[in-house]
């Protein structure tokens, strides 16, 4: 029995089915990526950051209500840890329309190397010039059938509601003792 060459095996293959091979795989790794309309992105200024004593916990599962009808614009905010009161709340996901110019960056936390220290950045809306713009004015505009939900059931409660003059009940909250 005589061994055929790297180039004989080679020839042996059938490649004519791999175009079709390629386009199917292509096909479903795009149907795995986002389809939600999401806002453009901004970066976190350093002076976003500020030191926190603890990390916050894993963020909880939202299920992501349908936009709202009428909504033409409407983009998917994730929902976000905020550090408020020496504690994180988490702010829940919703559909929103934002102003014309404004760009969200996410939530981070970075250590640093020197000493451990922790700092968290809130997501937040930065105009054109890169200045915090506050989006009370804005994000509840859709009603509470935009926010994400942690369950099966009515929406989800925005701690920051409380804020606002909107009472809720259902907040999630992360303190130094729960760690």
């Amino acid at each position: 029995m005589t061994r055929a060459t790297a180039t004989e095996r080679h020839r042996e293959h059938d490649t004519s089915q791999w175009p079709l091979l390629a386009l199917v795989i292509t096909l479903f790794c795009t149907g795995c990526g986002h389809s939600l309309p999401r806002p453009e992105t901004g970066r976190v200024a350093t002076a976003d950051y500020v030191a926190v004593p603890f990390p916050p916990r894993p963020p909880p599962v939202e299920f992501i209500p349908p936009p709202p009808p009428g909504a033409k614009h409407a983009v998917w905010i994730d929902g976000s840890w905020e550090w408020v009161n020496n504690r994180f709340i988490w702010r829940f996901g919703t559909w929103l329309v934002p102003p014309d110019g404004l760009r969200r960056t996410d939530w981070a936390i970075v250590r640093r190397r020197a000493d451990g220290q922790l700092f968290f950045a809130a997501a937040l809306w930065k105009d054109r010039a890169g200045a915090n713009v506050d989006d009370r004015a804005f994000r509840n505009a859709l009603g509470g059938a935009a926010r994400a939900r942690t369950r099966v059931g009515g929406p989800a409660a925005d701690p920051l509601d409380t804020q606002n003059g909107i009472e809720r009940s259902d907040t999630v909250t992360t303190s130094e003792t729960e760690e």
